[in-house]
């Protein structure tokens, strides 16, 4: 058609160009608008994270020896196990550090205190490996009863390294016994834990008979409703998935961190449900709950890679020391698994193949 009176069709042409750039201006002010705001975000959610340099100064005399009388075992004289001297045991050579530049290895601390200055004990601790390559994440929980070397410090159980000397001493024992060097921790408070499980809105648990019935003894809520556990699957919150989670009493230290690896992926599973809304509340509520050692950089050069994949992440689980890779013992008084660290490392050397 002819151009309007008055309008060139060069005019029309330049008026059209003019009406797009206005257009590509438009979307491109959007994209960084968003970009500021979910920029302005990330560093907001980051700043709830507290923070460490995961370093804690050496116990004073007086503070090891309340240490070690707190954590030496009543004296059973029915014991009929094996007594180890510690200056025979074989540490081996060890097998040097493994390393694969396609996994990351981030070490999740369960503590009994929300302050990193503290020295609260390890009763949980759970290496997620996660694998760049293969899109796989195996958890692995570290049995705080098994006997290691600790840098500086005498032979003890694993848990005592973080009592010790904070993250960096629990990493360097890990990497001097299994030969894992870690990339990052978080630690959060078993307080936490529950409000974690709240947020995902609870967690689908198949307990055991036996499990019912000390979660009816032992829960928060089972005084508020007798009998209320039952074997099989049921919905538990934040409260009685703790108390779930820190069962001793059945199976022991290894079934213990069993219920945690369940517990976890019930959550992640929930978690994978969650709504955008959710997911920032989710955040908005767990990060102040966490402690780290990790900069700024680190965790979202790490979560730049894991959350893309993680609707489809496979996730495994085991544990250190494997079965068939330790022995019951008696050290010092203190009742431990005495691990065969060579069939360990293998085991881990596996987790970590490319």
């Amino acid at each position: 058609p002819d151009a309007p009176e008055g309008e060139t069709p060069e005019k029309k042409k330049k008026k059209g160009l003019r009406v797009l750039l206005i257009v590509v201006c438009s979307i491109l002010a959007l994209v960084l608008l968003l970009l500021v705001v979910g920029t302005v975000m990330v560093y907001r959610w980051l700043g709830m994270i507290n923070r460490t340099d995961g370093y804690l100064p050496p116990m004073s005399d007086a503070e090891m020896q309340a240490y070690l009388e707190a954590n030496t075992d009543p004296y059973d004289p029915n014991y009929t196990g094996e007594v180890i001297d510690p200056d025979d045991v074989d540490w081996g050579d060890g097998t040097g550090i493994l390393h694969s530049e396609h996994v990351v290895n981030i070490l999740l601390i369960g503590s009994d205190t929300r302050d990193p200055k503290a020295r609260g004990r390890t009763d949980s601790m759970i290496l997620c490996s996660f694998n760049r390559k293969n899109k796989t994440m195996v958890m692995t929980s570290i049995l705080r009863d098994m006997y290691v070397q600790i840098p500086g410090y005498s032979d003890n159980r694993i848990n005592a390294a973080y009592v010790f000397g904070g993250m960096k001493l629990l990493n360097k024992t890990i990497e001097t016994n299994l030969g894992v060097r870690i990339d990052g921790n978080f630690v959060i408070e078993f307080q936490g834990f529950a409000e974690v499980i709240d947020i995902v809105g609870g967690v689908d648990i198949t307990m055991t008979q036996e499990e019912a019935d000390y979660m009816n003894r032992y829960a928060v809520s089972s005084s508020k409703l007798k009998g209320k556990f039952k074997a099989g699957t049921m919905r538990l919150d934040g409260a009685d998935a703790l108390t779930y989670a820190r069962i001793r009493k059945i199976g022991s230290d290894f079934g213990r961190s069993q219920r945690q690896r369940t517990v976890m992926l019930a959550a992640y599973k929930e978690c994978k449900n969650l709504s955008l809304t959710q997911l920032y509340q989710l955040m908005d509520r767990i990060l102040p709950l966490m402690t780290t050692d990790m900069s700024n950089s680190e965790i979202m050069g790490y979560a730049a890679e894991l959350l893309p994949n993680l609707t489809r992440l496979k996730v495994e689980t085991c544990r250190i020391p494997a079965d068939g890779a330790y022995r019951n013992a008696k050290v010092r008084n203190m009742y431990v698994l005495m691990p065969d660290l060579e069939a360990n490392r293998r085991l881990l050397a596996e987790i970590l193949a490319e």
